[in-house]
């Protein structure tokens, strides 16, 4: 059975005020919200070539100190275009599995990332508690310069762990090569390092409108 993913018309992408690029703007996690009452289920495969669906993805940004996680897709991960990039999200669509009856958005998305969350890492049992009860809202991003982005809408988050500690997370799942702690700078200098990412770290640097390609 094919597998089923949140997504959006794009005609609802006219009602971003700050999007292409990184948006913390109060209007368009608004305009979010919005958008997601005339989402639907579609089947990915499909979605995935449709430049008129946007599928919404939590896109995950885990913190230790002044550090970020950054970890490099396998050949073994589910999108081919990403295959040996770094990335310093940990996202995931948004399947059936996490709607609950009369869900709003910040609930749904809620359930994603702690699925996905599981589903990638490891975690220490204390650390994965601290990480659900101290998640944030960074933004949203659009990339329209690459096929990956112009399909996908990020919805960004921040999670904070324990500076001391040591051994979690760590990757659950062949699909991450390798996974190591940079700074922001650093993993902004990552070789390979994937669209979304790039957007995200300007924006923890330099300020909240960084546009793609910059």
């Amino acid at each position: 059975m094919s597998e089923k993913v949140l997504a959006f018309d794009e005609k609802f992408m006219l009602g971003f005020k700050d999007l292409p690029g990184f948006s913390n703007s109060n209007e368009d996690m608004a305009h979010l919200a919005f958008s997601f009452q005339f989402s639907n289920f579609e089947d990915r495969a499909t979605v995935e070539i449709d430049e008129t669906k946007k599928q919404i993805i939590p896109y995950v940004v885990i913190r230790k100190g002044d550090k970020v996680l950054a970890y490099q897709r396998s050949k073994k991960s589910g999108e081919g275009r990403l295959h040996n990039k770094w990335s310093v999200g940990i996202g995931g669509h948004i399947n059936p599995i996490d709607e609950t009856t009369n869900a709003k958005l910040n609930m749904i998305i809620s359930n994603t990332i702690q699925r996905e969350l599981l589903e990638e890492l490891e975690w220490g049992e204390t650390a994965f508690v601290h990480t659900v009860n101290g998640i944030n809202a960074l933004g949203l991003l659009y990339d329209d310069e690459d096929p990956v982005g112009r399909v996908h809408i990020g919805y960004v988050f921040t999670i904070d762990i324990p500076e001391d500690e040591e051994d979690y997370p760590k990757p659950r799942e062949d699909t991450i090569a390798d996974c190591q702690w940079f700074t922001v700078k650093e993993a902004s200098k990552l070789m390979n390092l994937e669209g979304w990412s790039k957007i995200v770290l300007e924006a923890m640097e330099n300020g909240p409108n960084p546009t793609p390609g910059n």
